[in-house]
């Protein structure tokens, strides 16, 4: 039988297992669990996979190795978190498997990578500049409001607004002293200075099929009013005029192209501005949280089953596997603000437009930094990522309604302390 490798995991990957299953081959997990941020692992079921294989998921050689001193049959391969699709890709082609194009996924690595060659390319970037963690420039030359963020990690993790002078050297001196650490727990040694886009929030969810990327959607990314840089959850699909969606869609794949990516499947984030769709962020793989749950909802299109195909080899074309079951679905993060040991959680699932809600198992420990403990109130503290509790899935009639209907039953949502 052959075997499918996982390197690490999420839920949205580990959904496609009983179809891996009925193709035929056996899945297996790589995973570096032990030095990796123990929290990406609170919702992974290990008891899925066949086999797991603890090694340093960041070395391909290492990876290479393991395979074949083990003997292992490998049939397809898949890097399910952006640091390890270039590795993904590297162990795919020592054995001669389908792979994302290497050279693509190093020049979307790195988001300077990315603004270079775009700009390079005609296409319009913010104002931005590069810097080491011990190495900042006292009056950086992007005029304020910018953002400062990792040069390479996923979303909104780690980065934080600054408006004012005062507000960056309180940011700079905080990552001078404390350091931060990426999404995966690997301290960022570099970061970008970025102008602030102003405009809503978008992110499209690209596959590649038939030497082709297809936009298989467009949700709706919203943020906190009283923090412009705190997801609040995001909404499918989102709501652009026919002309915008086919003119962001067009232009998508030019920066895709431009890029060399060829492969797998991506998320794109942008902003649109008044000037138009300016690009925020790619990420090397399908969007978190339930994106592609969203979609299969409101299209009946499995993303992740075309994903699989593509690493096995498999020629198929997307179509829905199903009818529609909402016409808009919204993801609503469930945030706690507060220390403590949450030891329960409830909420009324027969609240209306409720879907389903997920959250971390109980008893657990968290810690959040209040607004007032912060030196500047206009610096991102991780809030997004560090005080997700849970979330809900809930329907409307309309983008906004969807996501109005979630957040406010998301806040409805009782946790017990002590």
């Amino acid at each position: 039988m052959g075997v499918f490798i996982f390197i690490e995991a999420r839920p949205v990957e580990c959904s496609a297992i009983d179809y891996i299953r009925n193709l035929g081959f056996s899945p297996v997990l790589f995973t570096s669990m032990e030095s990796m941020n123990k929290g990406l692992y609170d919702d992974l079921k290990t008891e899925l996979f066949d086999s797991v294989y603890y090694l340093d998921t960041r070395s391909s050689t290492d990876m290479i190795n393991l395979i074949k001193d083990n003997c292992i049959p490998i049939a397809a391969i898949l890097g399910c978190y952006d640091d390890f699709m270039i590795v993904a890709s590297e162990v795919a082609l020592e054995f001669g498997l389908p792979h994302p194009d290497i050279n693509g996924l190093r020049n979307a690595f790195s988001k300077k990578n990315v603004r270079d060659i775009l700009a390079q390319h005609g296409y319009e970037q913010p104002t931005y500049e590069v810097f080491s963690y011990n190495n900042m420039p006292e009056n950086p030359k992007v005029p304020f409001p910018f953002v400062i963020k990792p040069l390479r990690d996923a979303g909104a993790y780690g980065v934080s607004l600054c408006k004012s002078l005062d507000d960056y050297r309180h940011v700079t001196s905080e990552i001078s002293s404390n350091g931060t650490m990426s999404m995966l727990g690997k301290v960022n040694e570099e970061f970008l200075i970025e102008e602030f886009l102003q405009g809503n929030f978008y992110g499209a969810e690209l596959i590649y099929s038939h030497d082709e990327w297809h936009v298989i959607g467009i949700n709706r990314i919203f943020v906190s009013p009283d923090d412009d840089l705190c997801m609040i959850g995001l909404s499918h699909p989102a709501e652009l005029p026919e002309f915008e969606f086919t003119m962001v869609c067009k232009l998508i794949k030019e920066w895709v192209t431009v890029l060399g990516l060829r492969g797998g499947a991506i998320n794109v984030e942008f902003i649109y501005t008044s000037c138009g769709p300016v690009l925020v962020e790619i990420n090397l793989r399908i969007a978190g949280a339930r994106a592609a749950q969203q979609i299969f909802m409101t299209s009946g299109i499995n993303m992740v089953k075309y994903l699989v195909d593509f690493v096995c080899g498999i020629k198929s074309s997307i179509s829905p596997e199903s009818e529609r079951v909402y016409p808009f679905v919204a993801d609503a993060f469930v945030f706690y603000r507060g220390d403590g040991m949450v030891n329960d959680i409830k909420i009324d699932a027969d609240i209306p437009y409720f879907i389903s809600a997920g959250f971390k198992k109980t008893p657990f420990a968290i810690s959040f930094k209040s607004e007032s403990s912060s030196k500047s109130k206009n610096s991102s503290k991780n809030k997004n990522f560090g005080s997700i509790v849970g979330y809900v899935l809930a329907y409307g009639n309309s983008c906004e309604e969807a996501m109005e209907n979630a957040t406010r039953i998301a806040s409805s949502v009782q946790l017990k302390t002590n």
